[in-house]
């Protein structure tokens, strides 16, 4: 009998379930208690400094969520701050050129809706044009604005390092040596444990008297286990977000395809709002040429 093999990348509860499972079958009993206390060693000099690891790196990893969720924020106020100046400069006026080159044709609420992502890479293309105005008030956001996005890109760099953190340390750090370790040491005690109906045939043991000894489907009645824990719940649902922590890696490709859109439609904004200047200052200038014309003539 071999015990069946621990994926790397199961969740620490279930790990731990399964150690704990084996050790306290084999402590219950007498014929094979001896084998125990490889299993309350690894337990507690293997499994649970690891799992102290991990959980650091799951605190870092929820204080640099935490973090973007604070600069998401601030960003979002401030798109709704920089809607009111705007409309106010020019008379609510939406399809007016300044409006437009910041907003197009969104609603405040469209642009505030990625968190960071798409908005953060929208958001910054505005830091330029907004220092450069001769508007003070505009001139005054812009400053504020480049605080803004550069607290967000710390906040966005230190997200992924943390993100990247606890996957090496699940697929390739501690906690693999620590499973590949488990496993070793299950493979062996299962080895152990099948011997032992031929080594006792006075016990009369069954062909999977091994089986025993690992984990299996829970058993009806009682039992002197308490029922689940808050304690224990909070851990399952972190290991949970440790699977977000995956589907977060597959979002941030979708995440940096619409930063591209995004830059692009900035671009284009831009080029619209220079044309749009550049054909008022014309107009101006061929008014100017008409009435200087007309001056020559009289």
């Amino acid at each position: 009998m071999t015990a069946p093999i621990i994926d790397a990348n199961a969740p620490s509860s279930a790990v731990q379930q399964e150690i704990i499972v084996t050790m306290v079958l084999l402590e219950a009993d007498t014929l094979v208690v001896h084998l125990a206390a490889a299993f309350d060693t690894f337990y507690n000099q293997k499994w649970l400094p690891v799992v102290v690891q991990e959980t650091a790196l799951l605190v870092e990893a929820y204080r640099a969520d935490a973090q973007v969720d604070v600069t998401d924020v601030g960003l979002d106020d401030f798109v709704d701050e920089l809607d009111t100046v705007l409309l106010r400069r020019v008379a609510k006026d939406r399809t007016d050129p300044l409006y437009a080159y910041y907003f197009g044709k969104k609603r405040p609420h469209e642009l505030k809706r990625p968190v960071l992502g798409g908005q953060l890479e929208t958001m910054r293309s505005f830091i330029k044009p907004l220092k450069t105005s001769n508007d003070a008030e505009l001139t005054a956001l812009g400053q504020r604005l480049e605080v803004l996005v550069a607290k967000a890109d710390e906040a966005v760099a230190r997200q992924q390092a943390a993100a990247e953190a606890i996957k090496t340390f699940r697929t390739m750090g501690a906690r693999k040596a620590c499973i590949d370790e488990l496993n070793a040491l299950r493979k062996s005690t299962a080895g152990a444990l099948s011997e032992m109906p031929h080594k006792y045939p006075e016990k009369h043991l069954p062909a999977d008297y091994a089986d025993r000894f690992f984990k299996r489907g829970p058993r009806r009645g009682k039992t002197a286990a308490k029922e689940v824990t808050s304690a224990e719940l909070k851990a399952r649902i972190a290991e949970q977000d440790q699977i977000l922590a995956a589907l977060n890696t597959q979002l941030a490709d979708v995440l940096a395809k619409e930063e591209a859109d995004a830059r692009a439609r900035a671009e284009v904004n831009a080029l619209q709002l220079e044309l749009s200047e550049a054909e008022k200052t014309a107009a101006e200038a061929a008014t100017r040429i008409a009435a200087i014309k007309a001056k020559l003539t009289t």
